[in-house]
């Protein structure tokens, strides 16, 4: 029953005594709690907050379990008991066969949870045991071997040889040191026994026989073991009661000095808590009286730049004022000479006009009556149908429907459908017989509330029958391009109305002489402006002579005069558009001459006002900045105050850890 092995013989009573310890195993108990090394985390949790309870079963070449470890409770790196087990039944006394270790994590209900495994052999043990000086660490140092577990793909932490030596069986009646005997032997997880070892009875080897000598010394050899292990375990219980009076006083160490600390903790944190809450009120003094300050200064400034900017604008108006004034004199002494030459000359004009109709008249009038020819509203047979009636119209102020800051669109109402937001209008007339039959149309004007339409010339005959008394009717209409043109209101009239109505001679100021009648434009009671008659005249087809007057003034009417009336009437017009130009033209310049100065001012004031903002803006952008670098060094220093702080508590904490530790 006996090996040798690396120059060493082993028997199979012979005592192999391992001590083991894990190093960072994975906590699979509780989220915050150390480790319990048997399963994976995402597995059963005995507590929310609870720690592990690591332990470790031996199982020999045949897979057989030979021994089983103490439970450590609540631990991430256990250091367990150590655990005696007989070389025969570990590796029948060959230190090379393979063993199997693994870890699991106790549990109440018997369900341990796997941690993982390694294997390993006997010699591989005793060479991975660590050096004497690393026994009693709280980690090896670096260099000293451990095996890995692993689960899935997942690390579990390490596996480290604390101590391991093999010892022999001995017999208290040979007189050998009692250490040597004092073993506890647990070699299959259960109960501890102890084993007692008394003197072996010796037999007469010569009396028996070989087979009765093999069973007697394979029985010694099984009481040999038993004895042993009885010894290991009583020493091993001996050690763990011990050790866990010493885990029992670390804990009672632990516990008293973490209530210190968490007193000493409390403490600091409520000072520092104190000085930052007065830290914090400093500051937010120091930043109000700052903001104070700082509106002050600004409305301060603002108030010089308002009464810098209210005195410059004060100034420029003026200046404007002045410029108006002097450009409205300047444009009203040339209107006034323009205009006092042009009276002259329409004056002159209307005078020579005047004589030469005249004189024309009077021989007209000889030739009208030689002819017998009679303009009552009776004598019908006194005009051919081929007669033309000329006639010429112009609104005045008309009602604006086509937008509301256009001109008006004299055609319909204004609240009913709108051309264009900002749109202007489109008027025309058409005429009417005693039938309804439309006779004549005007041409459109675009785009204006007060049209001059030119002159429309329409058959006598169609229009009265040649009876220049007879009802007629005009239409005003607003033009639109998809035919739906929009009424603008009518009146009833006639041809000796509307002659009668004629306006008179215009001289250069407008109209000159007796007011005229206009007729009202009216549509379901809304006003739409009025109509004026710029001319009306009766043209003789066979001679094309007009008859200006009408039936008021007999034949007279229709005579050359006309002709010379309308000639110096252009002359007037000519000479009063000359003017008008001329006027314009003065008073553009003078207003461009207002604009220049007023650019030149208002540029000068923006100018001005920005040279002010960019100053204010600076001096608040240099307040800001002085702010924020006396704001940057309080942080810098509180910060500072904060790591010295910070600093203290750690060595004091490391102290107290270092003392607890000792």
């Amino acid at each position: 029953s006996r090996r040798t092995n690396e120059t060493k013989t082993y028997s199979k009573t012979d005592i192999f005594v391992l001590t083991l310890r894990g190093i960072k195993l994975k906590n699979v108990d509780g989220i915050f709690g150390k480790s319990d090394p048997k399963l994976t985390v995402l597995k059963k949790v005995d507590n929310f907050f609870g720690k592990s309870d690591p332990f470790f079963k031996i199982h020999n070449w045949k897979g057989i379990k030979v021994a089983e470890s103490n439970v450590v409770m609540d631990k991430l790196s256990p250091t367990w008991n150590a655990l005696p087990i007989t070389l025969g039944k570990l590796c029948d006394t060959d230190l090379d066969k393979s063993l199997t270790i693994s870890v699991f994590d106790w549990e109440q209900d018997g369900k341990h949870q796997f941690m993982g495994k390694f294997k390993t052999t006997v010699n591989e043990l005793l060479k991975h045991k660590a050096p004497k000086r690393h026994k009693f660490l709280g980690k090896p140092k670096k260099g000293i071997p451990a095996f890995r577990l692993e689960v899935d793909g997942v690390d579990y932490g390490r596996i480290a040889v604390q101590d391991a030596y093999v010892t022999k069986f001995v017999n208290k009646s040979k007189g050998l040191p009692p250490s040597e005997v004092s073993i506890i032997a647990n070699t299959d997880g259960g109960e501890d026994v102890e084993v007692g070892l008394d003197d072996f009875d010796e037999e007469d080897e010569s009396q028996i026989t070989e087979e009765e000598a093999r069973k007697l010394a394979e029985a010694k050899e099984a009481e040999e073991e038993a004895e042993l292990l009885a010894a290991a375990e009583a020493a091993a219980a001996k050690k763990r009661a011990e050790g866990e009076e010493m885990e029992k006083l670390r804990k009672i160490a632990e516990e008293e000095e973490a209530v210190r600390l968490k007193a000493e903790k409390e403490e600091a944190e409520r000072r520092a808590e104190e000085e930052a809450r007065l830290l914090a009120e400093k500051e937010a003094a120091r930043k109000e009286a700052e903001e104070e300050e700082a509106a002050r200064l600004r409305a301060k400034q603002e108030e010089v730049t308002r009464k810098l900017v209210e005195e410059e604008a004060a100034r420029l108006k003026a200046e404007e004022e002045v410029a108006r004034l002097k450009a409205e004199e300047e444009a009203a002494r040339i209107r006034a000479e323009q205009e006092e030459v042009a009276r002259k000359r329409a004056k002159e004009e209307e005078e020579a006009a005047r004589k030469k109709a005249k004189k024309d008249a009077e021989a007209s009038t000889l030739e009208y009556k030689s002819r017998g020819l009679d303009l009552s509203d009776s004598a019908k047979s006194d005009y051919s149908n081929n007669d033309q009636f000329m006639l010429t119209l112009r609104g005045i102020k008309l009602k604006n429907v086509d937008g509301l800051f256009g001109k008006n669109d004299p055609k319909y109402q204004l609240l009913k459908d709108v051309d264009n937001f900002f749109g202007k209008s489109d008027p025309f007339y058409r005429v009417y017989n005693s039938t309804g039959d439309l006779v004549a149309e005007s041409k459109v004007i675009m785009d204006t509330l007060n049209p001059n339409w030119e002159c429309v010339a329409m058959p006598l005959g169609k229009l009265c029958d040649c009876n220049l008394g007879k009802e007629i009717r005009i239409s005003v209409h607003d033009w639109e391009e998809d035919g739906t043109h929009k009424p603008m209101g009518e009146f009833h009239t006639s041809v000796k109305e509307l002659i009668k109505s004629k306006e008179p001679k215009r001289g250069f100021f407008g109209f000159v002489g007796p007011e005229t009648p206009t007729y009202s434009l009216e549509l379901d009671g809304i006003d739409y402006g009025s109509i004026g008659v710029k001319d009306a005249a009766i043209e003789d087809a066979s001679r094309g002579l007009p008859v200006e007057e009408g039936v008021e003034v007999g034949l007279e009417s229709k005579t050359p005069e006309g002709d010379n009336i309308d000639t110096a009437r252009k002359a007037a017009d000519e000479a009063a558009a000359k003017l008008a130009a001329e006027e314009a033209a003065a008073k553009k310049a003078a207003e461009e001459k207002a604009r220049i100065a007023a650019e030149e001012a208002a540029a000068k004031k923006a100018a001005e006002a920005e040279a002010a903002r960019k100053a204010t803006e600076e001096a608040a952008a240099r307040k800001a900045a002085e702010e924020a670098s006396a704001k940057k060094a309080a942080e810098e220093a509180a910060a500072r105050k904060a790591a010295e702080e910070a600093a203290a508590k750690n060595a004091a904490e490391e102290e107290a850890a270092r003392k607890a530790a000792e």
